[in-house]
């Protein structure tokens, strides 16, 4: 057999060399090493079991050819492999291969029909949505004997942040999904010795980032993203532990956002000086119409709820019945009022909701606050949203998942401000740019656009 050196990996490298759970993720920060490991990674389960099928999966094959591609071929002999560039397969000399693939958007995943791997590897991870995450491991399959692994290399941020955070930092399981099977190896640069010796200068060019990028990308912190909608949210400052709503004077009210990928419903407690607490969560998927009602029975069940508040598209027609999942709801008891679905507006409406004033008690807090324990998905979803990229004044569509609980409240929030109480329409917000903040936004990254297209409107 032949002898392949693969150098010196550092601590955390050697950790994830050593690693035999079923789903591994290795990451935080950026520059911690990890391509390097997953190729040592795959070199070593490609000479220990003769014959297996490693994946590799990037967003896009210029990314795989760069960073995994071209260093396989840089770091083995010509004897050990041989590379069919028309299959991107590296194929070993004991019969081992690793495919190169890349799935850069929902269509890319019909490619994978068929496929069966024993080891796979995602990189960056967050780069990709929970469903594809879903279809890849599907991929992960064989009776042969083999090991069968998931190895994922991340950095917080991007459409996946929320799923990998999900399972991997916050370890909250649903379904099928076992604790133990999942582990989590946290990487910064300072462990990446090659390049600390070689680019000693990275480390000062992450220092130099805006604050939510430096903490996610040199810290390694989940908890910061740059790029967030609801900046304003402060899980100190908008979640409590309970209140009290047994007095009079309460209104309370409901609102939902309802297909078949989700029920997202809530309660809200209102008082007399127009405070509004989130008391009750109700989240869940695959519910027909008739146990969508059924669940939003239970959930209001023993208030005295005033409106449920639901989209317009609830109101829209069958063409095979002539009636709407709205008429489902009434003949299940549950009536439903139409709420407008502007997001822009609503979106707005909903930070406002979050800003922190000064109430009429002389203390400061935000006008919404959050029930801790009960509504668990609206306080995920809220600190996670991202910034739409091609409008700033909206949250992101992806991760649809995130959208859910969000949706829900805003159509509550749009029909709680009074007249004369909204916020100033984002149209009324923009201001014309000067030259030194056009200079700003030409040389600022993608990212830093997001934040001064929210600062300051729109270019015009």
């Amino acid at each position: 057999m032949a002898t392949i050196d693969l150098g010196k990996p550092s601590d955390t490298q050697a950790r994830f060399l050593s690693e035999e759970h079923r789903y591994v993720a290795f990451g935080g920060a950026r520059g911690g090493g990890k391509s390097w490991a997953v190729r040592c990674k795959a070199v070593i389960f490609a000479m220990v079991y003769p014959g297996i099928i490693q994946t590799i999966v990037r967003r896009t094959y210029p990314e795989l050819d760069a960073n995994h591609i071209k260093p396989f071929k840089a770091m083995l002999s010509p004897e050990v492999y041989s590379y069919n560039d028309s299959k991107k397969t590296l194929r070993f000399s004991n019969g081992s291969e690793i495919l190169f693939r890349y799935c850069s958007n929902d269509g890319d995943l019909d490619r994978f029909q068929g496929t069966e791997t024993d080891i796979l590897y995602i990189d960056e991870a967050t780069q990709f949505s929970e469903y594809q995450f879903g279809v890849l491991n599907a991929t992960v399959r064989g009776t042969n004997g083999f090991p069968k692994r998931t190895y994922l290399t991340c950095n917080p941020g991007g459409i996946g942040h929320s799923w990998v955070k999900r399972l991997f930092v916050d370890k909250q399981y649903q379904g099928s999904e076992i604790a133990d099977n999942y582990v989590f190896i946290p990487s910064r640069v300072t462990d990446n010795y090659a390049l600390m010796q070689n680019d000693s200068e990275y480390v000062q060019q992450l220092m130099e980032l805006p604050e939510r990028l430096r903490k996610a990308w040199l810290e390694g912190s989940w908890e910061i993203i740059d790029g967030l909608y609801f900046d304003e949210y402060d899980y100190a400052v908008h979640t409590i532990d309970d209140i009290d709503t047994s007095g009079e004077g309460w209104n309370y009210y409901c609102s939902l956002d309802y297909g078949l990928d989700m029920l997202a419903a809530y309660v809200y407690a209102c008082d007399s000086n127009r405070q509004v607490y989130v008391i009750r969560e109700f989240y869940k998927n695959g519910l027909v119409v008739k146990d969508a009602a059924e669940a939003v029975r239970q959930l209001i069940s023993g208030l005295p709820i005033k409106t449920i508040y639901a989209p317009p598209d609830l109101w829209n027609t069958s063409s095979q019945t002539g009636k709407s999942i709205a008429d489902g709801f009434a003949a299940s008891g549950i009536g439903l009022v139409k709420t407008s679905n502007n997001v822009q507006t609503g979106s707005l409406y909903v930070k406002e909701l979050l800003q922190v004033r000064l109430c009429e008690d002389g203390n400061k807090r935000p006008r919404l606050q959050i029930v801790r324990k009960a509504c668990p998905n609206l306080i995920r979803c809220l600190s996670q949203i991202l910034v739409d990229e091609k409008d700033p004044t909206v949250y992101a569509k992806e991760p649809h998942e995130l959208t859910h609980s969000i949706d829900a409240l805003r159509y509550f929030a749009i029909q709680w401000w009074m007249p004369g109480k909204a916020p100033i329409p984002a149209d009324a917000q923009k201001q014309k740019w000067t030259e030194s903040m056009w200079e700003d936004y030409r040389n600022a990254s993608s990212q830093e656009k997001i934040y001064l297209r929210k600062k300051w409107g729109n270019p015009n």
